[in-house]
């Protein structure tokens, strides 16, 4: 280690004294204001990673991926329609809001026909014809 010959240290004592200098730094960070995260839930970005899941779950054989994209699709159906079954956009801290948009329905109806090829459950299907009406009606 270069560093050991330039301050005549052992490797052991420059690395007792990153150590050092490293918890030095974490308790400073700690007393900053963390920066914003932007943990919302959008249906377009879910569409595309149900679509993976899915194809992943085929390619793989790996019955995890299938449940994963599942347990997505069923939350984003059970939270993110509106009475009428359209779309919305995005979930946060318990609110869905803000009217979906082309991407949301073409993304999330993708991944729910992946999932169908997946897994053969009738009723994402049966979901697809549904938002896809909704779509040429809309967009």
């Amino acid at each position: 280690m270069e560093v050991t010959k330039e301050f005549e240290k052992s490797e052991a004592e420059i690395e007792s004294l990153m150590g050092t200098i490293r918890d030095k730094l974490f308790d400073v960070r700690k007393k900053r204001v963390h920066p914003h995260k932007d943990d919302k839930i959008l249906v377009d970005w879910n569409g595309l990673m149900i679509a993976a899941l899915a194809k992943g779950a085929r390619a793989f054989d790996d019955p995890n991926y299938a449940e994963a994209a599942k347990k997505t699709a069923d939350f984003i159906l059970a939270k993110m329609l509106d009475e009428k079954g359209r779309l919305y956009h995005r979930y946060k801290y318990g609110d869905a809001g803000i009217p979906g948009f082309l991407d949301d329905y073409a993304f999330f109806i993708w991944g729910l026909i992946e999932l169908y090829e997946t897994t053969f459950e009738v009723h994402y299907l049966k979901t697809v014809l549904k938002l896809n009406e909704v779509l040429l009606k809309h967009f």
